[in-house]
């Protein structure tokens, strides 16, 4: 058997570094973004996630908003930075570096809801654009649940306004509920039975679109499959939250659900579940930030004084640095 090796953090570490130049250019030509794209990323498709034991994954992001006119007093609140607790499922952030243009009066960070990350930047005047630039490196080690409080379980039982059921979905999840055993055998057919009801679709719903309506549809993107899952969760008495982060292969932000199971030390256990693409989270998943829906994570929100609207324009670059497996055997990015 291999000797395991230490992880190798040099390559994104090089990356962070002071940003050179006029930076009153649009950022798409930025040094950031140009040495980001130049990485190299392991081919993953045919993994078998079950068998790794440790993996780092390195994501850039852009965040562009173009005006057709001037705005003042923009202040942008970003929830981008990784979770960075050691113990949630193994994941520890080892890098985050976060540059904008133009350059903020202020930045604040603070903590909110379930221990998520808020970056608010405020900036007295836009001509035409504003753009927000993402880097981080994570490191994934285990997909241990994380363990939750009794209080924390309970009030994720609640429903919201993106996830209130209405006749039809309380009628799926007592049908649900009598054919399990268990608490988790009851959230594995209710993610089994969203991913099998819904087509994913893109352009039939937004970030507003709730369950019902979703139901109604059958079809929406991931947060929709996470709100529709929710819904049915609470429904049937399990308490549930919602998952922001990313995952590989996914353009942008993607989201996914935990449902809070008692074990027998009258604790809760996290257990994801992505009913998107029908499986359990892997090591390839990064938990950015929780909620009760979407509406407590967005990556991106604010406020401006003007007329203009802007409109978002996104980009990502993101992969895996390194896997480590069971055997001790290392794949290393080249």
């Amino acid at each position: 058997m291999l000797e395991p090796q230490p992880p190798l953090y040099s390559l994104p570490l090089a990356f962070f570094t002071a940003r050179a130049g006029d930076t009153r250019k649009v950022s798409r030509d930025s040094l950031d973004q140009l040495i980001a794209y130049q990485v190299s990323f392991l081919e993953v498709e045919n993994v078998d996630w079950s068998l790794v034991r440790r993996g780092v994954f390195f994501a850039y992001q852009q965040f562009q908003y173009v005006y057709p006119d001037a705005v003042k007093d923009l202040s942008q609140r970003l929830m981008v930075m990784p979770k960075q607790h050691y113990f949630y499922g193994g994941q520890r952030l080892l890098d985050f570096k976060l540059t904008s243009e133009p350059i903020p009066l202020e930045e604040k960070q603070w903590y909110v809801g379930l221990g998520n990350t808020v970056i608010e930047l405020e900036v007295a005047h836009i001509s035409h654009w504003t753009s927000f630039e993402v880097m981080f490196c994570v490191e994934r080690t285990s997909n241990q649940p994380m363990q939750v409080s009794r209080s924390t379980a309970l009030n994720l039982k609640r429903a919201t306004s993106l996830t209130k059921a209405n006749a039809a979905i309380k009628e799926v999840a007592l049908t649900l509920k009598t054919q399990s055993n268990s608490s988790l055998e009851l959230a594995q057919r209710i993610s089994d039975w969203v991913s099998n009801t819904m087509q994913y679709k893109s352009g039939v719903t937004n970030v507003q679109t709730s369950a019902t309506e979703v139901l109604e549809i059958k079809a929406g993107l991931c947060q929709d499959y996470a709100h529709l899952m929710l819904a049915l969760c609470r429904a049937a008495g399990l308490p549930a939250r919602y998952v922001s982060g990313h995952m590989l292969g996914e353009g942008g932000s993607h989201a996914w659900v935990e449902v809070l199971i008692e074990n027998d030390r009258k604790k809760y256990d996290a257990i994801g579940f992505d009913p998107t693409n029908a499986r359990a989270p892997n090591l390839g998943y990064v938990v950015v930030a929780l909620g009760r829906d979407y509406t407590d994570v967005p990556p991106t929100s604010g406020k401006f004084i003007g007329d203009a609207v802007g409109v978002l324009h996104f980009e990502k670059h993101a992969g895996m640095l390194e896997l480590e497996f069971l055997s001790g055997e290392i794949w290393r990015s080249s």
